[in-house]
């Protein structure tokens, strides 16, 4: 809980009895945590290729950028990423895409663990020799 005393701009951080406090006159301001916030409000954003898709066919008609981000729930710099990223696709290609991109995610990670144990085999025989 934030307190303001006689400085009403500077607040203090402070646990002590709020009815206490509201007694005397100092007003109090509850802060929000996690369990007060209502997150049924909150969008999450789009994940499916279709759904982006959309949403950059919806710019390029002309609607303006910020009311699809508030219609959508997500921030201008995700969709002016995915405009530079998938513009000019079809739902077809970005699905493709994400599919090698996945591949090529998963190709990384096991060419790094294979790496690994080689190095640390050739580092037991060379300490055998």
């Amino acid at each position: 809980m934030y307190f303001s005393h006689a400085f009403p701009r500077k607040k203090v951080h402070c646990k002590t009895n709020t009815k206490y406090l509201e007694k005397i006159g100092i007003k109090t301001k509850t802060i929000p945590t996690s369990e007060t916030l209502n997150t049924d409000s909150f969008v999450t954003p789009p994940s499916t290729e279709s759904q982006i898709m959309s949403m950059i066919k919806e710019a390029e008609s002309g609607v303006p950028v910020p009311e699809i981000c508030r219609k959508h729930g997500i921030g201008q710099s995700t969709l002016y990423k995915w405009r530079s990223k998938y513009g000019g696709m079809e739902a077809s290609d970005v699905k493709r895409l994400k599919e090698l991109e996945d591949e090529n995610r998963k190709l990384k990670y096991m060419f790094a663990t294979l790496s690994l144990k080689h190095s640390m085999l050739e580092e037991i025989i060379s300490k055998k020799l």
